[in-house]
């Protein structure tokens, strides 16, 4: 028979929790990473015995404490929060895309039509318009723009141009060229290797109660244990891929005694 009350009830917990981090030691705003999934923590307490000869163990003290966090995160792919995450064992650099000039692109006679949108095979990597430089069909000769041809947009996709039934274009039945400018997108490089000291970081996680308050689990000062590899998705399978982080949250003893290691808050939240 069940002695559970409502009281009882409200002490389970059942949502998600949210993942959040920041640079150790700052005020810096919180940043929430999703696509978490199976976050723990686990505190362990290092403890020595006391004795003497005479009386055997007087007590035990507390030698050290920490705690090991786990999260299944699904940003296998974002490379700042990688870096972020990881403490500074990754060099993370950029290099801007180089420019292309002159790109040529021929439209095939019959893979086109009056109206119909012909995308730029290539983009610019800051989403930028494209401007072609010329437009040139193989029957009616060069073709001017907003006469016989305009530059379209379609959202998330690129840019592109459409061909009119103007005076100059006599038939569909003709090849185009077409001549454009682009800058490819810049790329982003992750080296790592040969660091010698790992930079921690805040750690903390939001969930709520079964009456809709906040709690929220503050870690002061973690550290990578580095393992952060993942594998890569069968062709056939829709299950996103993770990377399992590990940190272990130390002592800071910069802190008052009593709270270096974390903290818990119910209540409103403070995120």
């Amino acid at each position: 028979m069940s002695n559970f009350t409502d009281a009882d009830t409200a002490t389970l917990l059942s949502q998600p929790g949210y993942f959040y981090y920041r640079a150790f030691g700052t005020s810096d705003p919180w940043v929430k990473a999703v696509f978490a999934n199976g976050s723990a923590f686990a505190p362990t307490v290092e403890s020595v015995e006391i004795n003497f000869d005479d009386v055997g163990n007087v007590r035990d003290e507390v030698s050290n404490e920490t705690a090991e966090i786990s999260i299944s995160s699904g940003r296998v792919l974002d490379l700042d929060f990688i870096d972020d995450i990881t403490g500074g064992l990754y060099t993370k650099s950029t290099v801007a895309g180089t420019p292309v000039v002159g790109d040529l692109q021929t439209v095939q006679s019959g893979s086109w039509a009056y109206r119909g949108i012909i995308m730029l095979e290539n983009q610019n990597g800051s989403g930028a318009i494209i401007e072609p430089t010329s437009v040139t069909a193989a029957t009616d000769g060069a073709l001017t723009e907003d006469l016989d041809w305009v530059i379209v947009n379609l959202p998330e996709v690129g840019w592109g141009i459409q061909i009119f039934d103007s005076a100059t274009v006599t038939t569909e039945a003709q090849d185009l060229t077409i001549v454009y400018d682009y800058t490819p997108a810049e790329q982003t490089i992750m080296k790592r290797g040969g660091v010698k000291i790992i930079n921690p970081i805040e750690i903390a996680f939001q969930t709520v109660d079964e009456a809709g308050d906040y709690v929220q689990y503050f870690f002061y000062k973690c550290v990578t244990n580095g393992a952060d590899g993942h594998g890569f998705s069968p062709e056939l399978s829709a299950e996103a891929v993770t990377m399992d982080l590990v940190f272990t949250a130390k002592k800071d003893t910069n802190r008052d005694t009593g709270d270096q290691l974390m903290r818990i808050v119910k209540g409103d939240s403070t995120l």
